[in-house]
């Protein structure tokens, strides 16, 4: 069952094409992979599905509905989470806050502020316990509990991508888009990433949807891949299908493409 869809949507950043027509289909439940070099416009493909970029032309549909001019807040209330390439954390709150902030496209802001304003402290710490509780929860599911109480800019990379991890599986979304997880990463770091994007389609059922320059890792956890490059699609079908595609080689350099078999 399709879960996201693209329809030759085109985005031009001062005359600079960056995607030229790009159509995409996500399954439900599947691991799917955006691969390319530098510039290629595999983030920009991301900015574009969750409405951070408008694009010129073509419709984004998630879910059987039309997205393309929806505000990033309801794109994300409906279920589309967001990892950066870049970890963003809010890096003088601890480990259990920057997750909870995961928690405000399922919170009601108005029994929030009803309960401020009218001095209802007992319903205003229910509603804070509820989204603590959840946050947690997350926390026990990554493993990194020990880190609940710790500033963010305190803590080692390798924690600071699971925080950022756990702020989107924390709003239990349908569909995360996961920018480069493993960017930074050790050997062992990023063996551990690829079983958690593993674990994560299995014990929660969210479909995902990767942008990932190791290739090694996409070959290990993907179902299917796209190759983009200069904003285009090249090539998709099974990942090592397409990794020997004569254009995917060539877009890549030949040198870039060095996959252990």
């Amino acid at each position: 069952m399709e879960i996201l869809r693209t329809e030759n949507i085109e985005l031009s950043f001062g005359g600079l094409m960056a995607l030229g027509g790009i159509s995409i289909e996500v399954e439900e439940k599947e691991i799917l992979a955006v691969v390319g070099p530098n510039g290629a416009g595999k983030s920009t493909l991301f900015n574009c599905i969750n409405g951070i970029y408008r694009t010129d032309r073509g419709e984004i549909c998630f879910c059987d509905e039309n997205i393309t001019r929806m505000p990033t807040h309801r794109i994300a209330a409906m279920g589309v989470g967001r990892i950066f390439q870049k970890v963003e954390l809010f890096p003088n709150a601890c480990v259990l806050e920057n997750v909870m902030v995961g928690m405000h496209t399922k919170l009601n802001m108005g029994p929030l502020v009803k309960a401020f304003l009218h001095g209802n402290f007992r319903k205003l710490y229910q509603l804070i316990y509820h989204a603590e509780n959840e946050a947690y929860q997350i926390l026990e599911y990554l493993g990194i509990t020990k880190f609940h109480n710790s500033l963010v800019a305190e803590l080692p990379y390798g924690i600071k991508k699971l925080v950022e991890i756990g702020r989107a599986l924390v709003a239990r979304p349908k569909l995360i888009l996961l920018d480069e997880p493993a960017v930074g990463m050790n050997a062992q770091e990023k063996r551990q990433i690829a079983k958690l994007i593993l674990d994560i389609r299995e014990d929660m059922g969210i479909t995902i949807f990767l942008v990932e320059h190791d290739l090694n890792l996409v070959l290990s956890v993907a179902d299917r891949m796209y190759a983009m490059d200069a904003g285009l699609l090249i090539a998709s079908g099974e990942p090592a299908s397409v990794l020997k595609e004569p254009n995917v080689v060539e877009a890549f350099l030949g040198g870039d493409l060095n996959v252990v078999h």
